[in-house]
């Protein structure tokens, strides 16, 4: 039984870390345009990183789970109404 709970937390930490990595990809499509690469190449790496980033992420969302992902968004949703309602900028 106590192998499972470790298996449990594995799969997390790999889910987290292919979600972590989708917005390194994302960072790589802002950093692309100032490349010193031509405008072919650079819109090939932007495709690239596209499909990378969303593989990832939908990747990492399916071994965390969706109810993980719901926590979250909740979580998220929750500070920006208390933001909102203290009146800070986001």
């Amino acid at each position: 039984m106590a192998s499972s709970v470790g298996t449990v937390s594995w799969k997390k930490w790999v889910g987290l870390g292919l979600i972590g990595l989708a917005g390194l990809w994302f960072a790589g499509i802002l950093l692309t345009p100032f490349t010193p690469f031509s405008i072919p190449v650079k819109a090939g790496l932007i495709i690239v990183f596209v499909v990378l980033m969303e593989g990832s992420f939908w990747l990492g969302t399916l071994i965390i789970g969706k109810q993980a992902v719901d926590r979250f968004w909740q979580r998220f949703k929750k500070k920006q109404q208390e933001q909102k309602k203290e009146g800070k900028p986001k």
